[in-house]
């Protein structure tokens, strides 16, 4: 019951933009978290993952077309090549890829440390686990619920508003008009198995209903053999921009430096009495401060640990030693929780120092990619916006960026403390969504409350 709510006569969703962080993984790196982490009689020495990659390369039509000779090229549409391209015409082997050529489930100790695999399992450092995997599925579920129309599965009402109506996108089973192509899907990623995965999951669950059904269709016309194709657009590892990035961008360097250097960062962080405590915990239960003195490496070790459901140590275990008189005479009340917001509040000082600077640098590519995404439906100026991206994208219903926590953090970050105070770590499988809407404002509509 707003004064913009009171003054519009109809809201229509154009496009949303949603933004997420991978699912349940495990450690990026090889940590030595506490004195007995990586022992082999505990279970955080090694990681074994039954979530695998499936791969297979391009079509055959696709490829014949890539390598006709230059002659023949010139008779062939640039249209026809793209829909080809998308189609996934003929038949493929999948390629299932598992990471244990240096490991040995029968014999893990076989392998020598310099040979075997960094986590001494099949798993490979920062990989999606099985419960990221149903992470994605929910929150493909959640997006069916907000914005998707279709009788078939009793989505009849939208819970936010109609993007898609698939009643409608079942008779769409052209390539490029499917709802699931491009332009209506944009789909970005980092090239990180995470990530990947984790944006394939979400779209297999919220287009996954309607795929089925144009399926079906194919079968019936004898075309069964053809499968869908998403395109996912990434970047060069060392290049991209999904998370902040100091190899592209040294200032961002130069601003940690500073922010760690500031009188408000020592007093808080390395003077303070909750500080000292830490260090002490750490030297005298974790088998050493310097284990986990970056905030990063601690809050992976803990997270990663504790969602795969592995050993914590016995003075960040809660059902063992929340009541422990003498861990709370020594260290206080909450030990694990105030551990917890002690090194995300260490780690984030970064991204909100002098009012966010590091973290409006370091996403300002981001928010290019995302406004050119949603600038585009409006009626901004055709010509100055190809100035300020050339290679800008048709109009999309749905773009999906799969990143990282540190992505979510910056992008809030940027926006001001009032947004992101620097106190709250996102989950995995964190998510926001930008809605875009065409209003139309009611005829005696306030002239203060209406937007251009």
């Amino acid at each position: 019951n707003t004064p913009l709510y009171e003054n519009v006569d109809k809201f229509t969703l154009l496009h949303v933009t949603t933004v997420i962080r991978h699912g349940a993984r495990t450690p990026y790196a090889p940590h030595q978290c506490w004195s007995n982490y990586d022992d082999h009689n505990v279970d955080t020495s090694s990681w074994e993952c039954t979530l695998t990659s499936m791969m297979n390369p391009q079509s055959e039509d696709a490829i014949s077309l890539e390598y006709l000779e230059p002659g023949e090229v010139e008779t062939i549409q640039n249209e026809e090549y793209s829909e080809t391209a998308q189609s996934g015409k003929g038949l493929f082997f999948l390629y299932q890829k598992k990471y244990d050529a240096n490991w040995s489930e029968e014999y893990p100790d076989h392998y020598p440390d310099n040979m075997v695999n960094d986590l001494r399992g099949n798993c490979q450092r920062g990989q999606l686990i099985l419960k990221g995997h149903a992470q994605q599925l929910t929150n493909g579920k959640i997006l069916q619920k907000a914005y998707v129309k279709y009788s078939a599965i009793n989505l009849d009402e939208p819970k936010v508003g109609t993007l898609f109506d698939f009643d409608e996108e079942e008779l769409k089973t052209i390539v490029k008009q499917r709802a699931y192509d491009e332009p209506s899907l944009y789909f970005r990623s980092d090239d990180d198995e995470r990530t990947l995965i984790s944006g394939q999951i979400l779209l297999r669950q919220f287009f996954g209903d309607l795929m089925k059904e144009h399926q079906q269709h194919y079968k019936d016309e004898g075309k069964d053999q053809d499968r869908p194709v998403i395109r996912v657009h990434t970047a060069d590892r060392d290049k991209d921009v999904l998370a902040p990035n100091p190899d592209i961008c040294p200032r961002l360097n130069e601003l940690e430096e500073e922010a760690k250097a500031s009188r408000d960062y020592q007093e808080k962080f390395v003077e303070s009495e909750e500080a000292k405590i830490m260090k002490q915990l750490g030297d005298d239960e974790l088998g050493g401060y310097w284990m986990m003195e970056d905030p990063g490496v601690a809050i992976d070790c803990v997270m990663t640990t504790s969602c795969a459901d592995k050993t914590l140590p016995y003075v960040l275990d809660v059902d063992k030693s929340k009541n422990d008189a003498d861990l709370i005479e020594k260290y206080g009340p909450d030990i694990f929780q105030r551990f917890v917001d002690f090194n995300i509040e260490k780690f984030s000082y970064v991204f909100t120092y002098k009012s966010g600077k590091y973290s409006r640098i370091a996403t300002n590519p981001l928010w290019n990619e995302i406004l050119a995404g949603l600038l585009i439906h409006t009626g901004a100026d055709k010509y100055e916006m190809h100035k300020a991206w050339p290679d800008i994208r048709p109009e999309s219903k749905f773009a999906l960026y799969s990143a990282h926590d540190t992505t979510i953090m910056t992008l809030l970050a940027s926006l001001g403390y009032n947004v992101y105070d620097g106190s709250d770590w996102p989950p995995y499988a964190s998510m926001i969504n930008i809605e875009l809407y065409d209003i139309e404002y009611k005829t005696d509509a306030d002239d203060n409350i209406q937007f251009l």
